[in-house]
């Protein structure tokens, strides 16, 4: 009698698909007919399956490929001790499915996805039964992470947490090895995601890169599509093209800059974001540095340009610690400064006392020289976009003085003539300085910023910006409120009534100077010009050199200057002066109050500071 009577049939008949040697004993199965001959398929054939080398990749493996089946044998979840089954509906439903490419690492859960494509699982314990994929996939235990493939966040607590997709690799339709298949596991992921176009091998091993996801009926796109560069007509412009025009892009080809084999992540920001701005009108003759402006348009390559636009965004906006830690909750905050106050003290002695005699002409009150100046109130000024701006420029100078402007010839020869302000920091030669203007252009400056574009070219010094270390002599530049007169440019007679009620604002600039041409031998036509169509717009060189100064110093009669009674600062670049505050004061002939002396609020400036930091 043939063994296989006295043997339980197996339940599943021709449709079971055991591997396991002790199955095929206990239970029988008919035979499929192999041809018109109802011939049986002989054992050897039958199950070949037993002769053949394991898959290194086991269960985990899901190469589709007939000669990759017939080489290898893959195992399956072992049942129980009791050998009983599970449904063949549960346990072998992915039989006759395309296997994901997504793997185990898929968490799509759309029932027809899950129909459409079988999902590879971890071995099972032994004694293990049938768990739910929610079970046995690591990523069920994990919450999506809400930023998904975008997100470049390394932490492990956070990778351990959160779950995220993974790229997939391609190879003409076709899986790849698992070893290549899930390289990225294991790697960091690239911050810059999907938007990175770095191409060489060291960085692609390094870091992982998402890709987006496909529709689960889509099929993979032929790599004619993929590369469409290949069938357009490179642009005449090449690497220096800045069309963004989709028309362009579609019709012309455009290579890519090689990156160096050891660089690391570069920053996309400022090498990519372009793809999504608005081609700038002034192209690379554009010089506005503004951040947000820099955000919204792209400007033709410049070495130069890209330059200041990485360090910009990567530059540390350190704000003095006395503003706090939450300086920028809004982009443009106005915070007034308490009266009796530390802070409110020493700004206004510092008003007060550099006030000087101009010989009773322009700032006066009933034709007088302010004895006095009663301040009413000091506002400070959180300007983000300006900061930044100056805390970039405030860089570039210490950089492209060598880190040396403490030791540099002027700063050398301020220590034995020193200013009427205290020294804020000695690596940039950086001091509050005074400045008046008309109330009509007080908000623009504090909110925009001084734009030497339009600023006046008939000062002693040219088409820059003028500041002053004596209050009195900007406030000579503020007109009156009534009469808008009384002021330098304009006439000095003012017949208004109640003068002294009058409220005047001047701005207190935190400004950096530092290499500074120091002029006591002042001509005009030097330091002004003498072309009226090609006014003087900047500094002069520095000796023996194509470099120039960061800002001029007019010296005083009484350190030798042979021009002016008090000093006079002038700057050429817009974001070397930050309009820190801005105080309101009135005028008064009487002095209602002992002058400070100048020194002891520097020294009172200092001990702020060293209190504010400890």
């Amino acid at each position: 009698m043939d063994s296989s009577e006295t043997r339980t049939p197996c339940k599943y008949g021709k449709n079971c698909c055991r591997k396991n040697p002790f199955h095929f004993k206990k239970h029988p199965h008919p035979n499929e007919l192999q041809d018109s001959n109802d011939e049986y398929i002989s054992n050897n054939e039958q199950y070949y399956l037993i002769e053949r080398t394991p898959c290194r990749y086991g269960e985990d493996c899901y190469n589709t490929n007939p000669s990759h089946l017939k080489e290898y044998s893959h195992p399956h979840e072992l049942l129980d001790s009791d050998d009983e089954y599970t449904s063949n509906d549960e346990q072998y439903s992915s039989i006759g499915r395309i296997p994901c490419r997504y793997g185990e690492d898929c968490y799509n859960t759309n029932s027809s996805h899950l129909k459409e494509y079988s999902h590879p699982h971890k071995p099972q314990d032994a004694n293990d039964k049938c768990k739910s994929n929610d079970a046995q996939s690591p990523l069920a235990k994990q919450t999506p992470c809400r930023y998904g493939k975008d997100c470049y966040n390394t932490k492990p607590s956070h990778l351990k947490e959160y779950s995220h997709p993974h790229e997939l690799l391609d190879s003409d339709d076709e899986y790849t090895s698992n070893d290549e298949q899930y390289s990225s596991i294991g790697r960091f992921p690239c911050r810059y995601g999907e938007d990175c176009y770095n191409t060489n091998l060291s960085h692609l091993k390094e870091y992982s890169h998402p890709h987006k996801t496909q529709d689960t009926n889509d099929t993979c796109k032929s790599n004619d599509a993929q590369s469409t560069s290949a069938k357009q007509t490179p642009c005449r412009y090449g690497k220096d093209c800045y069309d963004k025009d989709p028309s362009h892009l579609k019709e012309y080809s455009h290579p890519h800059k090689t990156q160096d084999a050891n660089d690391k992540c570069k920053s996309n920001d400022a090498q990519s974001s372009s793809a999504k701005q608005t081609p700038c009108r002034y192209g690379k003759d554009c010089y506005n540095k503004d951040p947000s402006h820099l955000r919204e348009f792209s400007h033709p390559h410049n070495d130069v340009q890209s330059e200041m636009h990485q360090n910009i965004l990567r530059t540390k906006h350190h704000t003095p610690i006395y503003w706090g830690k939450k300086a920028f909750t809004e982009s443009y905050h106005e915070i007034n400064v308490n009266a009796g106050s530390t802070e409110f003290e020493i700004i206004s002695d510092l008003l007060n006392g550099t006030i000087e005699h101009h010989g009773n002409k322009y700032g006066t009150i009933y034709g007088q020289d302010p004895g006095q100046f009663v301040v009413t109130s000091i506002t400070r000024i959180h300007n983000k976009t300006l900061w930044e701006e100056y805390c970039f420029k405030k860089e570039r100078i210490i950089e492209a003085n060598g880190h040396k402007l403490a030791t540099c010839e002027s700063s050398k020869y301020l220590q034995g003539r020193p200013l009427l302000m205290p020294l804020l920091d000695t690596s940039a030669n950086e001091y509050w300085l005074f400045h008046g203007c008309d109330p009509k252009t007080l908000s623009t400056l504090l909110k925009k910023g001084y734009d030497c574009r339009v600023s006046s070219v008939n000062g002693m010094f040219g088409g820059g910006f003028y500041l002053a270390e004596n209050s009195s002599k900007s406030n000579q530049y503020i007109p009156c409120p009534s009469c808008q007169q009384n002021c330098i440019d304009r006439d000095s007679n003012c017949k208004c009534q109640n003068q002294q009620d009058f409220q005047f604002s001047i701005i207190f600039y935190r400004t950096v100077l530092g290499d500074m041409h120091i002029v006591k031998e002042y001509k005009s036509e030097i330091y002004c010009g003498t072309d009226v169509s090609h006014p003087v717009r900047r500094p002069p060189k520095k000796p023996n050199s194509d470099d120039l100064y960061d800002s001029i110093i007019g010296e005083c009669n009484k350190y030798g200057g042979n021009s002016l009674r008090y000093r006079e600062f002038v700057v050429y670049d817009t974001a070397q002066a930050y309009p820190e505050y801005v105080i309101k004061y009135k005028r008064s002939t009487e002095k209602l109050r002992s002058p400070s002396n100048i020194n002891s609020v520097q020294d009172r400036y200092y001990t702020f500071i060293k209190t504010n930091s400890s």
